[in-house]
């Protein structure tokens, strides 16, 4: 049973990781030449976040009817990822901000997933990860390498009688 599909933008939509770093992070807590993590080199300019490219999962998304964005923001970074968000998709959307990974999980209910490359969650129960190199260990019983393989595991999901547990 599926009731909602929330979606997470850093990883899920926006290369942030690729701006910062020139190439896809292999770490999660991944520092450039200068030891600057991505939150440090996002910090010192804030433009970055406008200039990240889109994600390849972001033209299927915006085939949906409409988007429930569900993701851990810096303030300041905001009113950038609102301007990004706004450029990029062509769907309606809703914004949910939160505080971590955990705290995304107390957001979901009985039936609702969250899509997002976070290797952070305290469980991945209702997690759709996104395969990156920097959460490659992460024991995630849905994960996915493409939006292809999206579809077919959202099309399982809705299809199948009782929930994954």
């Amino acid at each position: 049973m599926v009731n909602n599909i929330y979606v997470d933008i850093d990883g899920v939509l926006r290369l942030l990781d690729v701006k910062c770093f020139g190439k896809p992070a292999k770490y999660w807590h991944q520092k450039n030449d200068k030891m600057q993590s991505l939150i440090e080199i996002v910090n010192e300019n804030l433009n970055v976040l406008l200039e990240a490219e889109p994600t390849e999962y972001l033209p299927y998304f915006n085939t949906w009817p409409k988007l429930t964005l569900l993701t851990s923001q810096l303030e300041a970074w905001k009113p950038y990822t609102e301007a990004w968000l706004k450029a990029h998709l062509t769907v309606p959307y809703t914004i949910t901000y939160t505080l971590d990974a955990n705290d995304k999980l107390d957001h979901l209910e009985k039936g609702d997933y969250v899509i997002d490359d976070s290797p952070m969650f305290s469980n991945f129960k209702q997690v759709i990860l996104v395969h990156k190199k920097y959460n490659k260990k992460a024991e995630a019983p849905l994960r996915i390498h493409n939006s292809f393989e999206l579809s077919i595991l959202l099309g399982m999901l809705k299809r199948k009688k009782k929930e994954i547990r």
